[in-house]
Order: structure tokens, then sequence, then C-alpha cells
């Protein structure tokens, strides 16, 4: 179904400008207004007026204007009924997550989940960053999401709180930064390495945030593409990494490992992270979905117990 025409019919009514509805649908002008011209053609009538440099609807297209918006509304209803009974018949739970709660808290929700369910569930978990997430859910491409971003939210999600965590310095027991909560000024670099996750990463900001705080530039910091290399490395050398203290706990490590809480002082941020689960609530919820959101309440009611 392809009822864009109407829906740049409109978004002239509310801008009242085709190059603002083109920047609204991420359309070059032209497009947009081939597509005005493309539905006056098809219906033999004109719809849009030009009057000091801004677009109006004709009598026409204002009488046009109330069924482009059901004809678009039915098709949102459509397709949400084709996603619903399409994810009902599979039993399939689609979701993402960023790099932080994906690592492992994430896993173990989902693990529970399907135990709890006692019945044959797919599932699918994807990693990407917040925007990323955030685009998925907006297109129904994903059900759920989980983040570690405290960021306000668009109005049409909400977020269930799942977890809580914090950064954590991990090192050998032989590592400088072991039993130090300052960084020793003869420190080598080149012998002790700071492995980091790639700058986007929260992980990464906070290592900057909190080398930046100790008036540090190191000479060697290794930039690494995920969780899991920085944990093979870690087991093969003599560097540091911050790691979230839940991925630390679910890891095989041998002894003579070190974990410690490192302060951040009063940087932007904090060590302390809250995750949590987001999801729709503009559009009605199918049964599976409804039975994970009540499984996610129910863990979190007991932990608090």
């Amino acid at each position: 179904m392809n009822l864009l025409k109407y829906e740049i019919l409109l978004l002239i009514d509310r801008y009242r400008k085709v190059t603002d509805a083109a920047a609204a649908l991420n359309m070059k002008q032209p497009t947009v207004s081939f597509h005005m011209k493309s539905l006056e053609q098809e219906l033999g009538i004109p719809l849009f007026a030009s009057q000091r440099g801004r677009i109006h609807l004709t009598p026409a297209g204002m009488a046009l204007l109330p069924y482009a918006r059901q004809m678009l509304r039915l098709q949102e209803d459509a397709l949400q009924v084709i996603r619903d009974l399409t994810l009902q018949a599979s039993e399939t739970l689609v979701a993402v997550s960023d790099s932080l709660p994906g690592a492992a808290i994430v896993p173990r929700l989902l693990s529970g989940f399907a135990s709890h369910l006692g019945r044959k569930l797919h599932i699918q978990l994807q990693t990407s960053s917040h925007e990323q997430m955030l685009a998925s859910l907006q297109e129904g491409l994903v059900q759920f999401a989980f983040t570690a971003s405290d960021e306000e939210l668009p109005g049409y999600l909400n977020a269930l709180p799942i977890a809580s965590d914090r950064i954590l310095l991990i090192c050998g027991a032989s590592h400088p930064l072991a039993d130090k909560e300052s960084v020793p000024a003869d420190m080598d670099w080149t012998a002790n390495p700071l492995l980091k996750l790639p700058s986007s990463a929260y992980l990464a900001q906070y290592a900057e945030q909190w080398l930046a705080e100790q008036g540090l530039e190191p000479a060697l910091t290794l930039e690494l593409p995920d969780l899991q290399s920085i944990h093979t490395v870690l087991l093969g050398s003599k560097a540091a990494a911050f790691l979230p203290e839940s991925l630390i706990q679910s890891l095989p490590l041998p002894d003579g490992f070190v974990t410690r809480l490192v302060s951040s002082g009063h940087g932007r941020l904090a060590s302390a992270l809250q995750y949590r689960c987001l999801y729709r609530s503009d559009i009605e919820l199918c049964p599976l979905q409804q039975e994970f959101i009540a499984f996610v309440q129910s863990s979190q009611d007991k932990e608090q117990l």
C-alpha cells in the first residue's frame, strides 16, 4: 500500500511549504512536487494553490483532507494487524539492545522469560546504538529495546526498569591500578595499556572522563570492537579496562584479577547504571508482548522484596 501522495497532502496542509514537507519525509523537493502534480492529474482537479510564497489547499484539497487522514490511519491499523498476526503465529520475540545491558543482563532476562513461558519461543536479539533502537521501535521492526541511556524518551514509548549495574575497573593483581585510587606518576602505559571501546560507546566516554579528571593522556590505549574482545585481550595481557559489573560476574576469569569501583568525580557520566526496557505505548500489544512485560514487572518486584 503506497499512500505517499495523501501523506504529502496532509503535510502541505500542516506546513504550507513544499520544502518543509520534503524535509519531514526526508525527500527532495522536486520529488514531493512530482507527487503533488501526480495526485492532481490522477483526480483531475487542482488540489494545491500558491499564494505569497506559501502553498494552500484548494476547496477540493480541503474536501479530500479528512479522507486522506482516514486512509493513512487505516493503512497503519492494517499493517499493525499483520505485524501482530505474524508475531503471534511464529511466537517470536524481537528485541534490540545497546552493548551494556546486552552483554549479560538482557540475555539472562530473555532466557528466564523463555523458561517461564514453558512453550516453544524464538528470540531474536540484536545490538545497536540508542538512536538506531528508537528508529527500529518507531518503524515496528522490533517489539522491545533495552538501553542504559537515561535520555528523555519520545512520548510514544514506555520504559520499564529491568536492572541496576555499575562500571568497575578490572585488571590483573600486578597492574599499577590494582590497589590505587589515583594513577602512579611513573606508570608505564606501554606495558599496562588501557583497553577501550569505540569512542561512541558509553564505556569509552566514561574512561575518557576518568582520564581527564586524572589529567592523563595515556601513551597507549587499545580500541577494540566489542566487550568480548576486551575480555579476550584482558586474559592474555597486563591491560586494564572499564566494564559493567554484570558482565564481569558472568565471565570466566582466572585467579589474580582485581575489580574495583573507581570514582568518576563529578563528571557528566556516572558509574551507576539503570537499564530500561522500552516498548511502544501507542499500539495494542500482542499476547506475547503482554506476557513479557508482566514477567519483567514480576522480576522487578521480586528483586525489591
